[in-house]
């Protein structure tokens, strides 16, 4: 077996799914990847599932109908006749994207050791059209509602399954949960990668979303989570599903995204309100922003969200200057940013069929300037002392000490390196 081309395994639970079955087996046989060992466990199904997996009995390398106690049984069974260095887990009703097999393989750098990775699930409804995307990252802090990805995304190394052992049976619906906690707990590594699924709504734990999360709660408790922690994150779900049931889940999440908006309106117009810095400077604390020592935010300021900005020291960033800090801005110290500049750190994938959001942090390192209506795009490093003239559109990052200018911006020079200045000042009204 190659370590360039590891032996992919995918399993495949499913009970009486004649209507989606097929599509969900061609995902897999039509993968770009080729080193793929293909296992579909059936549940001993009534309807005509079992005829269409004989259809492609060469192409799949095991597969068995018969009786079971549940999903966790049969992925039980799938991953006990498991060959491969990496393993997924596909359900009936769902499909893989044609690429998402090698990004796995290209993005997974040892095979050999505990890892569970999880990419973008598209959500999608009975005929195939798009009702939301899942692409949130995992966040050990909000466990108490869930893993915010979705589990037919994820590929698990082998050595995982090891460590970890098979699936608890006695769950009916947070089957997969229970194991992820574990792995959790096991100090497993939790990695996002680029790849792509998509998952039709209607599933037992779309039917039973309340009973489901309440054995996740059960899960919880029998891993010793703290129940202020447990119950706190129950009130969330609670409410989100009031939400969703009262209003829709589309406009649950129009009215959740709205609410959002509101606050980040306030937070901006509370700070460009505050009459001095050490004031500024105190909320900036209190919302999740960091300010260096004799560094200043001058207002007009625009932030995204909060938090998420680190400044050093002896920085200052003039009025009129838009902040976008929802995927992270790090500024470092005696670094001048001019009026009007504008830092984004999230967009749109216009080449994505789901126009899906896809962004980068941006990093200015120390002693940089940025001269007035610069615009900077997501995911930019704008190296120490590097130097980018007014109007300028940074696409790409910029090494130390290079003078940039232009739309895109293009290097022009080499700025000198004996810098001696000190951004140690905060004039009001400063241009």
């Amino acid at each position: 077996m190659s370590a360039k081309s590891p032996l992919v395994t995918i399993i495949t639970a499913v009970y009486n799914c004649e209507k989606h079955i097929r599509q969900c087996i061609e995902s897999v046989i039509a993968q770009k990847y080729n080193n793929i060992e293909y296992i579909v466990i059936d549940g001993g199904s009534s309807d005509k599932t079992v005829e269409i997996i004989k259809e492609y009995n060469d192409k799949i390398h095991y597969w068995v109908s018969e009786p079971d106690s549940g999903i966790g049984d049969a992925w039980n069974k799938g991953i006990k006749q498991a060959s491969g260095q990496i393993i997924g887990l596909l359900n009936a009703d769902d499909y893989y994207d044609l690429s998402t097999v090698q990004k796995v393989v290209d993005q997974i750098v040892d095979y050999d050791v505990p890892l569970l990775t999880y990419g973008v699930t598209n959500v999608i409804d009975e005929h195939g059209h798009a009702v939301s995307t899942n692409d949130q990252i995992f966040d050990p802090e909000r466990l108490n509602t869930g893993f915010l990805f979705l589990h037919t995304s994820c590929f698990v190394t082998r050595r995982t399954y090891e460590l970890i052992g098979l699936f608890d049976t006695s769950s009916r619906i947070a089957v997969d949960t229970d194991w992820l906690v574990r792995a959790y707990r096991a100090g497993v590594e939790f990695k996002k990668i680029d790849t792509l699924n998509y998952m039709r709504t209607g599933g037992i734990s779309d039917r039973l979303t309340l009973r489901a999360f309440r054995e996740y709660m059960g899960v919880l408790k029998k891993h010793r989570f703290s129940l202020p922690y447990i119950y706190k994150g129950y009130l969330k779900v609670i409410i989100n599903l009031f939400l969703a049931r009262t209003l829709g889940s589309t406009r649950s999440e129009q009215l959740k995204s709205q609410v959002v908006f509101i606050i980040i309106a306030a937070l901006n117009f509370v700070y460009n309100r505050l009459p001095f810095f050490f004031l500024k400077k105190l909320f900036a604390r209190l919302i999740g922003i960091r300010i260096g020592k004799n560094s200043y935010i001058h207002t007009p300021v625009r932030f995204f969200t909060w938090g998420k900005i680190v400044i050093g020291d002896n920085t200052v960033v003039n009025s009129g200057c838009y902040l976008d800090n929802r995927c992270g801005l790090q500024i470092g110290s005696n670094v001048n940013i001019s009026h009007d500049s504008k830092l984004y750190t999230l967009g749109h994938d216009i080449d994505d069929p789901f126009f899906r959001l896809e962004g980068a942090g941006i990093a200015i390192c120390d002693d940089a300037v940025l001269f007035a209506n610069t615009l900077v795009m997501p995911g930019v490093t704008i190296g120490r002392g590097a130097v980018v003239y007014p109007g300028s559109v940074v696409v790409k990052s910029i090494d130390p000490l290079c003078v940039v200018g232009g739309n895109p911006a293009k290097v022009l020079r080499k700025r000198s390196g004996d810098i001696k200045y000190k951004l140690d000042y905060g004039y009001w009204f400063a241009i």
